[in-house]
């Protein structure tokens, strides 16, 4: 009888129980199977979508890191005395920060796969960071799926990939904006407002009447939706 070892991760399948369930509130018990070396196949997947992530998360964070300092651009002083080093007043911004910290862990473990791997492995240049890391590592995620270490190189890229994409949404992570409906416009009384989520991490979002041009802002939005619910209960 051939018998398969559980997902490395630790993974239950939802709703599904072994004879000795611990009891009604138990949510799903029974091991996901390690179909793919050491991880499930859901696990595999989660391991293969994030590395593959890597590259297009890495230049939007660029891309925001350069808008930031765009933005936070100040013109050096003119005073020798105080000017310094122009490198000295620049700060780097967050997503730059991040960008780097996520590289070093891909290059850390491409280092591991290098190291490890049976076949003697020569990357771009005998150093697979010196080319595209992501792509000469997904070819070996079969080998790295059965490394007793795979599940946390699955854990740490899944960590940090969707902790920055959650920081610093994609364009395909974003929500959409949408119409507010059956409330209308205090300015214009016309029924033409539109909810626009936050554009970033932590950032407000706006409510903005497509009408007369008139946009909330979060705390305006809020009380006045206190004042209808109000008007509401009132005349109930």
């Amino acid at each position: 009888m051939t018998t398969t070892n559980p997902c490395a991760s630790g993974c239950r399948i939802r709703d599904e129980h072994k004879t000795d369930c611990p009891g009604d509130e138990c949510r799903g018990c029974l091991p996901r199977p390690a179909n793919r070396g050491t991880l499930c196949d859901t696990c595999y997947l989660h391991l293969t979508t994030d590395l593959g992530d890597v590259p297009a998360l890495m230049e939007h964070l660029g891309e925001v890191a350069r808008l930031a300092m765009v933005a936070s651009a100040k013109p050096l002083t003119t005073d020798p005395v105080h000017r310094g080093d122009a490198a000295a007043q620049t700060v780097l911004p967050a997503a730059y920060l991040a960008a780097d910290e996520l590289w070093s862990l891909v290059v850390s473990w491409a280092q591991v796969v290098l190291e490890e791997h049976p076949a003697n492995l020569r990357g771009p240049n005998a150093r697979p960071w010196h080319g595209d890391v992501v792509a000469w590592m997904l070819p070996h995620v079969e080998w790295i799926a059965r490394q007793e270490w795979a599940k946390e190189m699955k854990r740490e890229l899944a960590r940090d990939v969707r902790t920055l994409r959650a920081r610093w949404p994609m364009p395909e992570d974003r929500e959409n904006d949408r119409p507010v409906p059956d409330v209308r416009c205090p300015r214009c009384d016309v029924v033409a407002l539109r909810y626009f989520p936050p554009a970033h991490y932590r950032q407000p979002f706006a409510v903005a009447c497509t009408e007369c041009g008139r946009l909330f802002s979060e705390d305006e939005w809020e009380r006045l939706v206190s004042l209808l619910a109000r008007t509401e209960r009132k005349s109930a």
